[in-house]
């Protein structure tokens, strides 16, 4: 008794429509992975493709390395299969020559193919070395350490001012060592393909200066016609001996002053101490204007210190870089950057391996960031049938290695209204 699936028209189109480019909706269980194997197979036996115009990207080796497996049990069951036609056969035996060699891999995997067949023209060392693990944690250890160095040498304000802030150079491993300069550090390292959040706006410590003696200045008004002991009214000529205190004051002793505004955070006022409710109520106003300034120029100096703060950190990325250049390494992030970069800015290279890499196909793909998938359009181009890819957004791990379940949502919705492009859903 032979069973058909449900959704057998859209397995056959995914095996056998070589013309469109689709995004297969997959949950668990619905036999995805031996789908994959039947469309390159089909690309082979049809002589659409050969083995090493196709490249089939997992999410990790070992399941790259199943699939392999998998695929070369297929080619061996049709080359010793006499029923099969003899052209098929003979596709087959070629490409089982061809399948240690094939582009069976992780993206990583591909982008390092992709550097090691075009070294200079994608900008890296012919002959690089991949850094593994271990030997990447030794070099950033080694940036870390010569950057904290010459810092504390010559004297940094900004290492200075986190020190103050109670920020630690380096912390215990694990969520310990994200909260500290060398965790931030390694976050820059590890995300040098973004560019920081930093705050546009430099503060203006005279705009801030001058609002400040404005309203001292009306406050130790308000404050004189309090009767003594009102709470209110010694906050307020306290607010008013601040504002003096910064008469004199310029450049970052001013910001630092400014910063330490003393905010008015409890209702006070005594209304028999005061000589109308028109005044107390102004006295109060006036306590909420320090509660809402301390907040806003305290935000401003914690963004100011924060872009500071991530210019003296890059100088680790950097020196972390060029310890990686005069060893000849690269990274993992290195393999998807320079990828990325050389099939962005070199339009002939980008032409020449999508020759190369007729078919691309993407499993996981609800697993992928932004960076990958932009690796992934710029392979296949807009040409229809040069690219499928396989997920399901319920089993995405989200957030992971900065993975973007909405990546896959919109690639869907794209492919439902572009020409050449379609869904089909594995049920």
């Amino acid at each position: 008794m032979s069973f058909t699936p449900v959704d057998q028209q859209a397995r056959e189109r995914a095996r056998r429509d070589h013309t469109t480019s689709f995004v297969l909706e997959a949950g668990a269980g619905t036999g995805k992975t031996t789908l994959l194997i039947d469309r390159i197979e089909c690309l082979i036996l049809s002589g659409h493709a050969s083995l090493e115009e196709i490249a089939a990207v997992t999410f990790t080796e070992i399941a790259a390395t199943t699939l392999k497996l998998r695929l070369r049990e297929r080619l061996e069951r049709v080359r010793v299969e006499t029923g099969i036609p003899a052209a098929e056969r003979e596709r087959a035996a070629r490409a089982l020559d061809l399948i240690e060699r094939a582009q069976v891999s992780t993206i990583h995997a591909l982008c390092g193919a992709i550097l090691q067949e075009r070294p200079l023209e994608c900008g890296v060392p012919p002959g690089f070395r991949m850094a593994d693990e271990a030997e990447t944690d030794r070099l950033f250890a080694e940036a870390w350490s010569e950057w904290l160095d010459l810092r504390l040498v010559h004297g940094d304000p900004v290492l200075a001012e986190a020190l103050d802030r109670n920020i630690p150079l380096e912390g215990a491993f694990g969520y310990g060592e994200r909260t500290s300069l060398r965790g931030f550090a390694r976050l820059l390292l590890e995300q040098r393909d973004l560019d920081p959040l930093l705050a546009s706006e430099a503060p203006d410590a005279e705009s801030w200066r001058s609002e400040l003696r404005v309203q001292a200045a009306r406050g130790r008004e308000l404050a004189s016609q309090a009767k003594d002991g009102d709470a209110l009214a010694v906050r307020l000529e306290a607010l008013a001996s601040f504002a003096d205190q910064s008469r004199f004051l310029t450049g970052e002793a001013l910001l630092s002053h400014l910063g330490r505004l003393p905010a008015i955070t409890k209702t006070f006022g005594h209304k028999p101490r005061w000589p109308s409710p028109e005044v107390l109520g102004e006295a109060r106003k006036l306590a909420e204007w320090t509660k809402q300034a301390a907040d806003t120029w305290s935000t401003a100096l914690s963004s100011r210190f924060h872009g500071r703060l991530v210019a003296a950190l890059q100088d680790v990325v950097r020196i972390y870089e060029r310890k990686k250049q005069t060893g000849g390494l690269l990274d993992f992030l290195d393999l998807l950057l320079k990828t990325r970069n050389a099939l962005k800015k070199r339009p002939w290279l980008r032409s020449y391996f999508h020759s190369r890499f007729r078919f691309l196909i993407i499993d996981e793909f609800q697993d992928t960031d932004p960076l990958q998938v932009e690796i992934a359009g710029l392979l296949a181009g807009e040409h229809p049938g040069s690219l499928v890819v396989v997920g399901d957004a319920k089993q995405s791990i989200y957030r992971f290695r900065r993975a973007e379940v909405s990546l896959f949502r919109e690639a869907a919705e794209e492919a439902r209204r572009q020409p050449g492009r379609a869904v089909l859903h594995l049920t």
